[in-house]
């Protein structure tokens, strides 16, 4: 005869699967189909399905991406610099303000 599977814990889990919080392991079991034992009111776990949580969760996660190059970050700095200032002008003509300095510096005709 085969001794029982040995259970794990949700806290022992969760030191496993890299201390993780006891909310993210619960949605990894679920993530992964399985439904855990449940001797009283605690999930438990056995070595098996503990390891398949594991698998799962690996191919959860796509490697992390490459960052961009300067080129591209200069040219999305250029881009949000322009619409910023695009933005300003727009704002700046529906509030009535002049947007260029010679606009602000030139004496209103009732002036003159």
């Amino acid at each position: 005869m085969t001794p029982p599977a040995r259970l794990l814990s949700i806290p022992e889990i969760c030191q496993r699967l890299g201390g993780v919080s006891e909310k993210t392991a619960k949605r990894r079991i679920k993530e992964a189909g399985i439904r855990p034992a449940r001797p009283g009111r605690a999930p438990m776990l056995t070595e098996d399905e503990l390891s398949q949580v594991i698998e799962a969760s690996r191919r959860r996660s796509p490697p992390p991406p490459e960052p961009p190059s300067e080129e591209v970050r200069s040219a999305r700095e250029a881009l949000r610099s322009i619409r910023a200032r695009q933005t300003k002008r727009l704002a700046n003509e529906l509030r009535g303000t002049p947007t260029t300095y010679a606009a602000r510096t030139k004496k209103p005709r009732y002036l003159s």
